[in-house]
């Protein structure tokens, strides 16, 4: 207990040491600088630099019914657009790519379902099996 007020008398005695040479006298302002310009007639292009969130107060978001790589945009930013016209292409070879592979699924399970009737009528399998 006296050792922690012992090391608070001397807090407070080392900050009182700290603080005496640190007072200033106060100094009068001093007059501000004035310069002169010539004055330039120039267009006024006005523009605001900030930093926030702009939004739009009428907009729209773009769904295409499938989804794809774009490879062109038709139209511009702010553009008037109608309705119906087109405004992005979509790279088709994706799509090819999934009309092909769903058309082997389709075949593939044409032949297991033909297939399973034939064991059906020879009683080979239950008729379950001809249901999954």
């Amino acid at each position: 207990m006296v050792i922690i007020v012992c090391i608070i008398i001397l807090l407070v005695i080392f900050q009182t040491i700290k603080t005496r040479g640190t007072h200033k006298k106060m100094r009068l302002p001093t007059a501000p600088t004035v310069s002169v310009q010539t004055v330039n007639i120039a267009d006024y292009q006005p523009s605001i630099k900030t930093l926030g969130i702009l939004s739009a107060i009428h907009g729209v978001i773009l769904k295409t019914p499938t989804s794809g790589l774009i490879t062109k945009v038709l139209f511009v930013s702010n553009q008037t657009v109608k309705k119906g016209q087109l405004l992005l292409e979509v790279d088709p070879k994706q799509l090819q790519a999934a009309l092909l592979s769903a058309q082997a699924e389709l075949t593939t399970t044409r032949l297991t379902y033909k297939r399973y009737r034939q064991l059906l009528k020879k009683n080979t399998i239950r008729s379950y099996a001809l249901m999954t």
